[in-house]
């Protein structure tokens, strides 16, 4: 919990604030702290009143707590950042949590450009300093850096691995609150929302889905109707496309599921929806898409480092230029038959691989190592083929996370 006041400081460059925090004695001491420094507060218990009230005023500061219900610290500036369009120099942010040790909060953070943390509890010359840091040494007053970075640091969510997941549902809260379940659980995903049956055809038909969560009841037309409709298509078309859709629905009676299994749909979730359940879905019906974790595992690779990016990109510097020259002598020694060392590169190559969580290109290693041992050349060549492909993938991900 905050301390109150600390010792008299200058006057802070920022006017209003908004405090977001589900503990209301926590928010009554931060409320207190900013009211001596002569700044004005806003307050709020969760993040939907939250991005309620950030549609309607203008703020200068987000203070958010990361443990709160319904929807997390992360979840609320995860949509702060696609809804509203709102990055880190235009509106900055404190996040406040528990644990400095936490990798999903280090992780998150990175990816939604979170730079200032603040770890409980707080310290009120702490939290002043922050910010004064903020506002007075930091360039984020600059109207053509704030442009310039807001460039630079909206990540590319839309390229053609990521999974496109469509979300039917007319009741905003849920909507919302299944896009920041998805936003946690895959933060690459890309996510298109619709409001009844209609708005669902016409997206698939326009675009790929890889998969719908489909509310039952829906104005225009429900999620019944609509899916009887995606499965008539898919039949029609005769290319053996099946997109998956689960439904949600507030009633669990058996005979609700079985109408819904009879229309088409693959799945059924009731309402209210839990993230567990959620993830579960997304994992078996997502499985067969690329997950850029297979190629390279970067959270894996980076706690084994003990958190330190730094150190994280100087190893893949050394990495990608090792791999790179070991790739090329083991297609000189695949052209030339020469199996003995065709085993001995593979090796090399598969060590480095499982260091780096390379996994894909370590499995491929492995498997020319094997045949390598056994003497054996039919379908190196292919399997060397296989090698480079995946090592474009690495270096793909790579340039993504890193």
């Amino acid at each position: 919990m905050p301390e109150i006041y600390g010792e008299r400081k200058d006057p802070l460059p920022i006017q209003n604030v908004l405090i977001v925090d589900d503990n209301a004695s926590n928010r009554k001491i931060l409320l207190e702290n900013f009211k001596h420094w002569g700044v004005e507060c806003i307050e709020s218990d969760n993040g939907f009143s939250a991005l309620k009230l950030m549609e309607n005023q203008k703020f200068d500061l987000l203070v958010i707590d990361y443990h709160m219900p319904y929807v997390d610290g992360l979840a609320v500036i995860q949509m702060i950042r696609e809804k509203m369009g709102l990055y880190a120099e235009r509106m900055p942010l404190i996040l406040l949590h528990s644990s400095s040790d936490n990798q999903f909060i280090r992780e998150k953070c990175k990816a939604l450009g979170v730079r200032f943390q603040m770890v409980k509890p707080i310290s009120a010359d702490v939290l002043y300093d922050m910010i004064h840091s903020i506002f007075i040494y930091d360039d984020i007053k600059d109207p053509q850096n704030i442009l310039a970075k807001e460039k630079k640091d909206i990540p590319l969510i839309c390229s053609s691995q990521n999974p496109v997941i469509l979300i039917a549902e007319d009741i905003p809260m849920n909507m919302m609150l299944i896009r920041s379940y998805i936003g946690n659980i895959l933060p690459g995903a890309v996510v298109l929302e619709a409001t009844n049956g209609k708005q669902v055809l016409e997206l698939i038909e326009k675009q790929r889905v890889d998969l719908v969560f489909m509310d039952v009841q829906m104005p225009e037309m429900d999620g019944l109707e609509a899916t009887r409709t995606i499965r008539n298509r898919e039949q029609a078309k005769a290319d053996g496309s099946h997109i998956p859709v689960i439904a949600l629905t507030a009633g669990a009676l058996k005979e609700e599921q079985q109408r819904a299994l009879e229309s088409g749909m693959d799945a059924f979730m009731a309402k209210p929806i839990e993230r567990e359940k959620l993830e579960t879905y997304m994992t078996r019906y997502l499985k067969k898409k690329d997950n850029p974790d297979d190629h390279f595992h970067y959270a894996e690779f980076l706690e084994a480092l003990g958190g330190d990016s730094e150190l994280v990109q100087k190893m893949m510097s050394v990495s990608k230029a090792d791999m790179k020259d070991k790739l090329e002598a083991l297609e000189k020694a695949v052209t030339g038959n020469d199996i003995r060392q065709v085993a001995v590169l593979a090796h090399y190559i598969k060590g480095g691989a499982l260091t780096a969580r390379y996994k894909e290109l370590a499995k491929i290693a492995t498997q020319m190592e094997t045949l390598g041992k056994q003497g054996v050349m039919e379908g190196m060549k292919d399997l060397f083929t296989e090698l480079e492909k995946e090592w474009e993938n690495v270096l793909r991900v790579i340039e993504q996370v890193v």
